[in-house]
């Protein structure tokens, strides 16, 4: 078996996957896919087909779920405790330059969107690891293979095959140009080994076996595989789900093909056709006030052609229907996984904004794996402390403390029936304080102000108490 086949459940997964990618990459990737997703029509030549296809509308629904989505996760910071270091969300943390607030939308989208994700640290092969190490994603189309085996009662990784693209010098020095190679991860009598296959030469399928690497860290071996699979429902390993957003991006096709149609009715039926009879047939007829039809047979008639069947009516309805239907999918991604009886609507409200909903969960499972994943990283690099726990935002309803609610509040803590500590906590869960401020920060610049307009009014009493001289 050759090192890039790829395992049969990613044969059975890649049909979702293309058709996710494509929905979300927008109207001219779609475009470009041609017959893929637009057939063409019976006795269509290609001229006629082109047209067809230009006069098409792509509304891009599944896309603008999956920002949505990302957006309502990333509505507030992530939160990180375990940590006193404030710029880790700044910190670089992918070979490209990305800040692990970045690297963490980056994957988040993945998962919302292909519901998989690979994640791999990596470092320099030159043994200059210290602070040089980092985090590689690895998109569900990329991971071919992989293996896992049972230690002490735990699942673990004992082989991963990932298909990369690296860029060697062109013809000349200003091209460059992308050939494909093969990461092998093994563990070899539990060692962590990384083996790169190179392909033979640009008309070949075949790959050639490098040098195997046994990477270090502090000199010492490591053993596992520091890879992980993230998934919508957590981090099992290989595991290939469901993507979120497949139901709407199949939906969203098909409102593609009916904005074809209709857009090619509308093209025929809406221009002017005239139409004549008892004319010589070999009469030149113009159109036009400049113009005259003149025949001498009593009975000829001209008009014109109009349109007035239902069929574009009916694929305007069929375009309605489908919008609604996105419309639909995209809110039930933020329902409870096990929705109960009919509620009312404070009590829906409520619910929709609590943390059992399937973008929940996804929130969760990136939170789990940025956790290990970090804390894995932490081992390579002497910039990152360790024992860092991060939590992805799971509130995704507005609700901004009412007017009656902060008096409410205010005169809880002139009554002295809450604490400060409590009143400034309260403060931040309904969003009157921005989310970047911390609450022991607030509460000692409170302290603060405190003490500062208690000396300005004992100064102002010494003041008058004792006036100067002159």
């Amino acid at each position: 078996m050759a090192v890039n086949t790829p395992r049969e459940e990613y044969i059975l997964g890649a049909p979702d996957w293309k058709l996710c990618r494509d929905a979300i990459g927008g109207s001219r990737v779609v475009k470009n896919a041609g017959t893929n997703y637009l057939p063409q029509l019976e006795g269509q030549s290609y001229g006629e087909y082109a047209a067809y296809k230009l006069r098409a509308t792509y509304f891009n629904a599944t896309g603008r779920t999956v920002d949505g989505i990302v957006g309502m996760i990333f509505r507030k910071d992530p939160s990180i405790s375990g940590s006193s270091d404030k710029q880790l969300l700044a910190t670089k943390v992918s070979k490209d330059g990305k800040k692990f607030s970045e690297f963490l939308r980056a994957i988040t989208a993945e998962v919302v969107g292909m519901g998989r994700v690979g994640v791999l640290i990596d470092a320099p092969s030159n043994g200059e690891t210290a602070n040089k190490a980092y985090f590689a994603e690895y998109q569900p189309e990329a991971i071919l293979n992989w293996e896992t085996y049972e230690v002490k009662g735990e699942e673990r990784l004992s082989l991963v095959v990932l298909e990369e693209e690296i860029l060697i010098q062109g013809d000349d020095e200003f091209t460059k140009k992308k050939v494909p190679q093969i990461r092998v991860l093994r563990m070899v009598q539990g060692v962590y080994q990384v083996q790169i296959y190179k392909q033979l030469n640009a008309a070949s399928s075949e790959f050639s076996p490098q040098q195997p690497v046994f990477p270090r860290i502090a000199g010492r071996p490591i053993d596992h595989i520091p890879f992980k699979f993230i998934t919508p429902s957590g981090t099992s390993l290989g595991k290939i789900e469901k993507p979120p957003i497949l139901d709407i991006a199949e939906i969203n096709m098909s409102h593609y093909r009916s904005s074809a149609d209709l857009e090619h009715g509308r093209h025929f039926t809406g221009l002017p056709t005239a139409w004549a009879a008892g004319f010589p047939k070999d009469t030149v007829l113009k159109i036009g006030s400049g113009v005259a039809w003149i025949s001498e047979d009593a009975n000829a008639n001209a008009r014109y052609l109009e349109f007035t069947g239902q069929g574009l009516t009916a694929l305007t309805d069929a375009l309605k229907e489908k919008n609604r239907q996105m419309t639909i999918l995209g809110a039930r991604l933020l329902e409870e996984s096990n929705p109960k009886a009919a509620e009312a609507t404070e009590t829906h409200r409520l619910r929709k904004s609590g943390e059992n909903n399937i973008v929940a969960n996804i929130a969760k499972s990136v939170s789990g794996a940025a956790t290990e994943l970090l804390n894995w990283l932490s081992l390579w690099r002497t910039d990152l402390s360790g024992n860092y726990t991060i939590d992805l935002n799971t509130d995704y309803v507005q609700t901004k403390m009412s007017s009656d609610e902060l008096i409410a509040l205010v005169k809880s803590l002139q009554d002295g029936a809450i604490s400060e500590e409590t009143f400034v906590w309260n403060l931040k869960q309904g969003e009157i304080l921005p989310d970047h401020l911390e609450v022991s920060d607030e509460i000692a610049k409170l302290k603060q102000n405190k003490k500062d307009k208690a000396d300005a009014e004992t100064n102002k009493i010494k003041d008058e108490a004792e006036p100067g001289t002159v």
